[in-house]
């Protein structure tokens, strides 16, 4: 009886030990999405700023 009572908490504790990996797994992909957002918006903020940079060189030489 000892046996199975066991059997059934270490199932029960594996299926929690699998649903936080899961979870740490889903964390990490979200987080991982996240900064390549991030990444995303500032190449388009230096971008902007380097089109900026041009036309105020530019705009300097012509004066």
């Amino acid at each position: 009886m000892k046996a199975m009572a066991d059997q059934a908490f270490w199932t029960e504790a594996d299926k929690a030990g699998v649903q936080a990996e899961e979870d740490r797994c889903r964390a990490l992909e979200l987080e991982r999405r996240y900064h390549l957002s991030v990444i995303k918006d500032l190449r388009h903020y230096v971008l902007a700023l380097e089109k900026e940079n041009e036309r105020l060189r530019k705009a300097v030489k012509n004066t």
